[in-house]
């Protein structure tokens, strides 16, 4: 279950997604959720940088809504195709965890695009490989394709508004499924929630 991504937080401009999936997946531009609150079964997860280098409910957190409401002084980036990979990152990654573990999955996701340095859209960060290898591990077993459940979509909806739990979090990981030698161990930790420790 051991989850990773990497990246810079900048400022990074927002257009809409270019998607083609071999995997199947429904057409980004017509955004059906499923109000089913099922949870996608969390799998092992590699920790996808590290192995690049080397070849529960809806309620929503009050700090949310207020980090909702004042945006952290961060532009709205939300965009039918945006929500839709949002969410679905999201669900794959953290969707058994807590509702404030989700949003800083959100975050990290959001300070990469900010970067400029993976992408123009939600897509281009979530399916961005380095060296051929996929920087998020739902991609290639496919946990990306599954039906978001409602806390996922909600809370896709509060990071691409403004909410911010983690700031300039660029990495996420699981510690005990995580070796103490990897290189992610040193990273200057900003908040753990649940199973996750977020990191920069």
């Amino acid at each position: 279950m051991s989850r990773l991504i990497i990246g810079v937080s900048t400022a990074a401009s927002v257009w809409g997604l270019m998607v083609a999936s071999a995997h199947g997946a429904t057409d980004p531009n017509d955004v059906h959720f499923s109000k089913s609150a099922s949870t996608v079964k969390q799998v092992h997860r590699v920790p996808v940088r590290a192995k690049s280098r080397q070849t529960k409910n809806r309620t929503v957190h009050k700090s949310v809504r207020n980090h909702s409401a004042q945006s952290s002084g961060r532009s709205r980036v939300e965009t039918k195709q945006n929500l839709y990979w949002m969410a679905r990152v999201i669900n794959a990654e953290a969707g058994g965890e807590s509702r404030m573990a989700q949003i800083g999955v959100g975050d990290v996701v959001l300070h990469r695009l900010r970067s400029g340095k993976h992408g123009t859209s939600v897509h281009d960060v979530v399916f961005e490989t380095v060296g051929g290898v996929h920087q998020f591990s739902c991609v290639p077993n496919g946990a990306i394709y599954k039906t978001p459940n409602a806390s996922s979509i909600q809370a896709a909806k509060d990071v691409l508004n403004g909410a911010e739990d983690v700031p300039h979090a660029t990495v996420f990981y699981n510690p005990s499924e995580t070796s103490s030698s990897n290189w992610v161990q040193s990273r200057v930790r900003v908040k753990q929630y649940d199973h996750l420790v977020f990191a920069k």
